[in-house]
């Protein structure tokens, strides 16, 4: 795990990360080049429980459809119940089902034989090996493999599919269906109804939503909040002033909008 990131500074203190994390918040994934995940064990009632590692697509390059693979387990004993298994196949499914990747790369230090198997068992093929690549203040100079696995070898990759169905309850491997599209009628209608209810008393706003909005917002809303922990992209937000920050007014506006949206139909 101490090699996890190589790249990024060690000698960073809690606070410093801690302020560079809440910097990134800021940004669009599209800025930060990369996703991450923290990977907790959770009980019987899908409670969170015991920090186990973390997970990453890195060097998301959108033009080519490219990203990088990262993930790392903490202890060795959780690294044999299957959770990282598990992980990397939520990442897989992540990298090729909603970021529409068509490779994604993976870096593997040449004496991490382990890694390097389960890498290969994930249906990554090895590319090559890049001598000295790297350089660690304890151990020198790192061999790295560089290994690759392209969309049609995820899609008809029957081993990795028969384990999600096995762990996941699904099949990761499998195209997710696109929704339609709302019509430029709708999207015009959508838009007038937010129009309107960012001036008026929150119980004349309801009324607005519940007779103008053709899809379920509400639903939507609370699908962000349990996917990303917060809800602040419902609206591109409407200005107060010339000067105002564009987060600002898209946060005020999808603040409003989530306080006076009403539960959604079932739980998500």
């Amino acid at each position: 795990m101490d090699l996890y990131r190589l790249a990024q500074s060690r000698k960073e203190t809690v606070e410093q990360i801690t302020a560079r994390l809440r910097e990134e918040q800021k940004q669009m994934p599209n800025q930060k080049r990369r996703f991450e995940w923290v990977i907790f064990r959770c009980n019987a009632e899908d409670e969170v429980g015991e920090f186990i590692g973390l997970a990453s697509v890195a060097d998301f390059q959108y033009s080519f459809r490219r990203g990088e693979f990262l993930i790392g387990i903490l202890n060795s004993q959780a690294r044999k119940m299957g959770i990282g298994l598990e992980a990397s196949l939520l990442v897989l499914e992540f990298a090729f089902n909603e970021l529409k990747l068509h490779k994604f790369v993976s870096f593997v230090y040449r004496h991490n034989q382990s890694s390097q198997h389960n890498t290969l068992q994930l249906g990554f093929r090895k590319e090559g090996l890049l001598r000295d690549h790297l350089s660690y203040q304890h151990t020198g100079f790192i061999d790295l493999y560089q290994n690759a696995l392209l969309e049609n070898e995820f899609r008809t990759n029957k081993r990795l599919a028969r384990l999600s169905k096995r762990l996941l309850g699904w099949d990761v491997t499998q195209k997710k269906q696109e929704p339609n599209p709302l019509s430029k009628k709708q999207l015009l209608n959508v838009e007038s109804a937010l129009k309107q209810f960012m001036g008026v008393s929150p119980t004349d706003a309801k009324k607005i939503l519940e007779k103008e909005f053709t899809f379920p917002l509400n639903a939507y809303a609370q699908a962000l909040l349990l996917k990303d922990g917060e809800v602040n992209s419902l609206h591109y937000g409407l200005f107060s002033e010339k000067k105002e920050l564009l987060s600002t007014a898209q946060q005020r506006a999808t603040d409003k909008i989530f306080s006076i949206l009403p539960s959604p139909p079932q739980r998500l």
